[in-house]
């Protein structure tokens, strides 16, 4: 009888991921619609990223903790394609616009398997009110973990400026994302059973 013998090796101890204080804001990617249509590609997979001035693994779009601020006008077309390098199912929800929920739309029914690419089209009707809104992944059951993981972004209907008395259309805009981190050891917790909901945004 032949007897071999392999050595364990034990796993080495992942860092802490430990935010730096004191950084410049930084803006999420900005992608303005052109005749008339948005188009964007949207890549999701796991992977470290910088966050904070330090490395931590997420499941972001595009390697961003904030995905790409998508910047539309009443009428436009959405068009985005979603790249799902992930290892779980997932979709797209354009929150809080008054757009149609069918088909390749703004459907949370559809179903974008590990490794499909997906096309989204989204009409934005001509009378669609402007502000500030946000798309995030939406499959029933897997949504608080995904976006926690990175899977959102931004959307500017344009028009707001126009409302505003005339002293304040010109002033200077910046956009402010706050995003709620909570990780183990370097990571970003993605694990329903691990997500404390009423925690502290680090632990």
């Amino acid at each position: 009888m032949l007897l071999a013998v392999v050595p364990v090796l034990r796993a080495q101890e992942e860092p802490e991921w430990r935010p730096k204080a004191g950084l410049p804001l930084t803006e999420p990617r900005q992608v303005h619609s052109r005749s008339g249509t948005l188009k964007v590609t949207l890549d999701a997979r796991r992977r470290p990223i910088d966050v904070s001035g330090s490395r931590i693994h997420a499941q972001p779009f595009n390697d961003r903790l904030i995905g790409p601020t998508l910047h539309v006008r009443p009428g436009d077309m959405i068009d985005v394609t979603i790249r799902n390098a992930t290892s779980e199912r997932t979709n797209i929800h354009f929150h809080g616009m008054h757009v149609s929920p069918r088909g390749r739309s703004d459907n949370v029914f559809r179903v974008f398997r590990p490794g499909q690419t997906v096309k989204s089209l989204v009409h934005v009707p001509p009378g669609h009110s402007p502000g500030t809104y946000w798309y995030h992944v939406h499959l029933h059951g897997l949504t608080e973990e995904q976006v926690m993981g990175g899977m959102s972004g931004l959307l500017v209907v344009e028009g707001i400026e126009e409302l505003l008395p005339e002293p304040l259309r010109d002033v200077r805009e910046r956009q402010l994302a706050i995003r709620d981190v909570q990780h183990q050891g370097d990571s970003i917790v993605m694990d329903a059973a691990d997500i404390n909901v009423q925690g502290p945004t680090t632990r």
